[in-house]
């Protein structure tokens, strides 16, 4: 009496797998079955399906069950799976990459702007000095020398960082586009609630669903081979899909 009642108020979930597959041009027809063990009355409850399954589309048949309403609920799943786990994580490593080049780019520009102010004052200190007798003319040329190639430096280095932030940019975007489309395909599900009367037993179930969506679906293309057989002069036409 309990287990009833339970399984009529939180669902007795039902594990199935597929048995079959048809592609169609614009549709694919998806069978799953199991096995539904109950004790009584209740609910039996279908998880993890695809969320661009046709709701109008969905068919119960169990033998010996009295079904009643069928509800298809939206669903997702807790956990990422393994797939999405990998793209996010290739996201999150180009992500911060990106923010390296940042902080590169914004270090040089306040390396760039320290020189710049050198180069810019020291016109006057260095007549003061060599007025004064306080510094070799090769002093403060090498000093020159030094601000001229690290300001070139910096310069090269921006160059490259102006020609590598787009390319990275841009792959990014991509990366962030296959993330965001797995995790829509694989962790947006259904799950299909029946409402059923019948007496304890095991009871062979099937789920018959329509996926319209055929980006999110299955494709399917046609290959053709033709054959020759050069020993009576006769062709052979083998055709297959992929």
């Amino acid at each position: 009496m309990t287990a009833g009642l339970l399984a009529l108020v939180v669902g007795l979930t039902v594990s199935t797998e597929v048995d079959s597959v048809v592609v169609y041009p614009n549709q694919v027809v998806v069978v799953r079955k199991g096995v539904a063990n109950v004790s009584g009355p209740g609910e039996l409850v279908f998880e993890g399906l695809p969320g661009a399954l046709d709701d109008n589309s969905v068919r119960i048949k169990a033998p010996g069950l009295r079904i009643g309403e069928v509800q298809v609920k939206r669903g997702y799943i807790d956990e990422p799976t393994p797939e999405v786990r990998r793209l996010q994580l290739r996201v999150q490593l180009l992500e911060d990459s990106l923010r390296a080049l940042d902080d590169e780019g914004a270090v040089l520009k306040a390396r760039e702007e320290f020189l710049g102010s050198v180069k810019l004052g020291a016109p006057e200190i260095i007549a003061r000095d060599l007025q004064q007798g306080r510094v070799a003319p090769e002093a403060w040329r090498g000093a020159l020398t030094f601000i001229s190639d690290e300001l070139s430096r910096v310069k090269a280095r921006q160059l490259r960082l102006g020609r590598e932030r787009p390319e990275l940019d841009k792959r990014l975007n991509a990366a962030r586009q296959e993330y965001n489309a797995a995790r829509a395909l694989i962790e947006n599900r259904k799950q299909v609630r029946v409402e059923f009367d019948a007496g304890a037993g095991s009871y062979q179930v099937s789920l018959v669903y329509v996926v319209s969506d055929m980006s999110r679906a299955a494709q399917w293309q046609p290959y053709y081979e033709l054959r020759a057989k050069l020993g009576d002069g006769r062709v052979g036409v083998a055709y297959f899909a992929k």
